[in-house]
């Protein structure tokens, strides 16, 4: 009896830790979808604006960089259950914080433009209806997301279905934190060991550029180091020459004092 009562009281213990510090709930709901292959052509801005209201922020000039074509892509739908972590405050999460749950790299996650616009036109019926369904962007496609800082090549873009069936596209913040209940939408690249979004050859052209230029971004770093250390030096050398000129002049005697003046 007394091994039953301690059991219970285990029992109730791990309950209560586990509804006061639950984590984040997100769930696949469909696995079985497939993007068609695109000749990625078009935007956002170009696409969107024939079915849904679109935010000017996809007029941008970081949006506007060349499109890359895509081949067929797996996607997963998720349903974010929950987003609180816990259930005596209001912290919501961010997608960083859902990395776990998601197979593969940031990269392989993403979508393109092109593959954003296409899920909204074949697969509708799979956006949350209404509310929130998220989806991975690159604002460049022709830069690699970098997986230790990925907010600075990758965003969050929100489309919103109201209960009139009108759509909403708008772009969000790489903290952004979720609607609890919505819904998100990744590329299923890890699936079939594609490194990115692209084709083959072009995620190699993508390697070879980010390589390209983080080498770049590297010896202009250099170079901004040298000026820095040169310039330094320059006014060093610049203030002990002044004051040598001053003690300099302080030192020579007036020639009306030779003189007897």
């Amino acid at each position: 009896m007394k091994k039953l009562v301690n059991l219970f009281i285990a029992l109730m213990f791990v309950s209560i830790s586990t509804a006061s510090f639950g984590q984040p709930v997100i769930k696949a709901i469909n696995k079985s979808l497939t993007l068609k292959e695109l000749d990625g052509t078009g935007t956002i801005i170009s696409l969107g604006k024939s079915f849904a209201r679109v935010n000017d922020e996809f007029g941008q000039e970081y949006f506007a960089g060349p499109a890359i074509p895509t081949k067929s892509t797996p996607v997963i739908v998720y349903h974010i259950v929950k987003t609180e972590k816990y259930l005596d405050d209001y912290e919501d999460t961010e997608i960083s914080e859902l990395k776990s749950f998601f197979p593969g790299t940031w990269e392989q996650m993403a979508v393109s433009q092109c593959q954003l616009v296409e899920f909204c036109i074949s697969f509708r019926n799979q956006l949350k209806n209404p509310g929130y369904t998220y989806f991975i962007l690159k604002e460049n496609e022709s830069r690699l997301i970098d997986e230790d800082t990925p907010g600075y090549n990758a965003c969050i873009v929100a489309v919103y279905v109201y209960d009139d069936g009108d759509m909403l596209i708008s772009l969000k913040s790489w903290r952004e934190d979720f609607v609890e209940g919505s819904y998100l939408v990744i590329a299923n690249n890890a699936k079939i060991g594609r490194k990115s979004m692209a084709s083959e050859e072009e995620t190699d052209k993508l390697y070879a550029a980010q390589y390209y230029y983080k080498e770049k971004k590297d010896e202009e770093a250099a170079v901004a180091r040298r000026k820095k250390l040169q310039a330094e030096e320059d006014a060093r050398r610049k203030a002990n020459y002044n004051n040598t000129d001053e003690r300099r002049n302080r030192s020579v005697v007036p020639k009306y004092r030779l003189r007897g003046w």
